[in-house]
């Protein structure tokens, strides 16, 4: 890695606003001013006082999966928290929960903040391919299914496009379990593409023009894809050495990062956050982590987190977890590509 990143904080990065970066420590939240170098603790998570102490170290974390899994902005001083099998909702003008939401499995793997609520799907092994629900929650009233997927075995992620308003899902595993799904406000999901482990999806990126995405497959190469707007095309544009987990922005620049997930097609000693500063049509390396040596089935595999948020600070914040000598450190690095 160059020398334009640097540490900024032990814990993992979520979410960016303007000059604030939210992040998590163990099972709370805190907000770090990118103009002070200070960071303030915001809350923590209501849990027990083991899960606080297996959640003080980072591999002990990765081991038990106490980690908080996401901050997401609701409202103006409202934050949503997703961790320890429940979804928080967080006043920062009161300074304390007003709701609190049991979740009836671990978490979701990726959860959306959209017209006032979070919007999350079921991320369970589902070995028998029971049917699959997308939910909602508010600061107010409790847990709503939205939707009911049949024959998906989990929901990968739900996401906010700010270019058309729209929430789109991934749902995998099996090729015909993969898709993209698109859910106008207040509409039913509409099945947009799928079917392949090419069309595999954990997080997509959006520009004016193209939905972004890279696959999740251990069973066939992983590729970055642009998705036309117009014409629902999809068009493969770079290949990647693993499988893509998670996005972000930075004003015009777009990142993934990969995971180092054990198959014979991904690479295991390595993984990357990959850019494009042209909407998606060519894309090159600029972080590369070291899995370490620790095992991937207990203490999870190498990834790289990346925030939510509208990051207008010409800085990108990243958080590897599984790195040789960089666990759950968040860095940033002032040269984007």
């Amino acid at each position: 890695m160059s020398d334009s990143r640097w540490p900024c904080f032990r814990g993992k990065v979520s979410l960016i606003e303007g000059d604030v970066v939210y992040f998590t420590r163990g099972s709370s939240v805190y907000a770090y001013s990118r103009a002070s170098r200070a960071e303030r603790r915001l809350f923590a998570l209501p849990v027990s006082l083991l899960d606080r102490f297996l959640s003080s170290d980072s591999k002990v974390a990765r081991l038990t999966r106490r980690i908080v899994s996401q901050v997401l902005r609701m409202a103006p001083g409202l934050l949503g928290v997703v961790g320890y099998s429940q979804i928080v909702i967080y006043d920062e003008h009161r300074g304390e929960i007003v709701k609190r939401h049991r979740l009836p499995f671990r978490r979701p793997l990726i959860a959306a903040a959209a017209w006032g609520h979070i919007y999350y799907g079921a991320y369970t092994g589902n070995p028998e391919r029971l049917d699959v629900r997308l939910y909602r929650v508010d600061g107010q009233h409790d847990a709503s299914v939205v939707h009911t997927f049949h024959g998906v075995r989990h929901v990968h992620s739900v996401s906010h496009d700010p270019y058309t308003d729209n929430l789109w899902v991934t749902t995998g595993d099996d090729d015909e379990e993969c898709g993209l799904w698109r859910i106008r406000r207040d509409g039913e999901p509409e099945y947009v593409v799928g079917g392949t482990q090419q069309l595999r999806v954990v997080q997509p990126l959006f520009t004016e023009s193209h939905v972004l995405f890279g696959t999740d497959s251990p069973l066939e190469q992983n590729h970055i894809y642009r998705l036309s707007r117009d014409d629902l095309s999809v068009e493969k544009v770079c290949e990647v050495p693993n499988s893509v987990f998670y996005g972000c922005r930075v004003g015009g620049h777009v990142y993934f990062s990969t995971a180092a997930e054990p198959s014979e097609v991904n690479s295991v000693d390595e993984f990357l956050v990959v850019g494009s500063n042209d909407g998606g049509k060519n894309w090159r390396t600029v972080v590369r982590c070291r899995k370490d040596r620790l095992p991937f089935k207990l203490f999870q595999y190498g990834q790289v987190h990346l925030p939510h948020g509208t990051n207008d600070t010409g800085h990108l914040y990243y958080t590897p977890m599984g790195a040789a000598g960089a666990d759950l450190v968040t860095f940033e690095r002032s040269e984007l590509l």
